[in-house]
């Protein structure tokens, strides 16, 4: 299995725009269609967001910073209008997710043909107005075999984190 960030780098280099990522924290040998949800702290309610598919991005700082915490611990990212993305990490939600130095992810190197462009509305009976326009994302509604499966941790993640 690959390992590391220098792996993503080569197959972005090797494959280019024909690929998209997909992270998670387990390895997954076919990814399937999920239902996606978004969740609403003060109620303690999810709330489905589209048809069950598979998220992809086109780079893999995103999938790597999901693979990482998705499930762990609370989460979240938002693009600022610049393009800047801040990540924010909360509370573990798993005794995993206490101990950020054994983190392990894997992020799912998957062929670009079966994703998609999606620009959506905040989820249906969701309580509060949101104050961006969603940016377009990838998705599958189609199982898909990985074309790789590069395992990272929190070393492989450049960016800065903001943990509340």
């Amino acid at each position: 299995m690959l390992a590391g960030r220098r792996s993503l780098d080569d197959l972005a280099e090797r494959y280019g725009d024909d690929i998209a990522y997909h992270g998670s924290r387990d390895y997954i040998p076919l990814l399937e269609p999920r239902q996606m949800t978004w969740y609403h702290p003060p109620s303690g309610k999810r709330f489905p967001d589209g048809a069950p598919a598979i998220g992809a991005d086109t780079g893999y700082d995103i999938p790597t910073f999901m693979a990482l915490f998705s499930g762990r611990r609370r989460c979240t990212y938002m693009a600022d209008t610049d393009g800047t993305v801040k990540y924010t990490v909360g509370d573990p939600v798993t005794p995993e997710g206490q101990d950020l130095n054994s983190l392990v992810g894997y992020v799912h190197v998957l062929e670009r043909k079966h994703f998609e462009t999606f620009t959506l509305d905040v989820p249906d009976g969701w309580p509060e107005p949101l104050s961006i326009t969603r940016p377009p994302e990838l998705r599958a509604h189609v199982p898909v075999r990985p074309l790789a499966v590069v395992k990272v941790t929190l070393e492989d993640f450049p960016h800065p984190i903001t943990f509340e």
